[in-house]
């Protein structure tokens, strides 16, 4: 069953939330993604951060896994 990642579920992988990214990898051999909505709205968060620089190298390195 493929599974569909919301814009909080990408945030706290891409954060590193342990108790999140825990129960993802008893799901690592189904297949995830998320929408171009989630995407976009990723994008338009690295945008408003303070942090641009490094939030985008993290968001795009999680892009890299999805």
């Amino acid at each position: 069953m493929p599974y569909l990642l919301d814009t909080n579920h990408c945030s706290y992988i891409i954060n590193g939330n342990a108790k999140v990214v825990d129960i993802l990898n008893d799901y690592v051999d189904e297949t995830m993604g998320i929408s171009i909505v989630t995407y976009a709205e990723l994008l338009y968060m690295i945008d408003k951060s303070a942090q641009t620089i490094e939030n985008r190298r993290a968001v795009e390195e999680f892009f890299g896994y999805c």
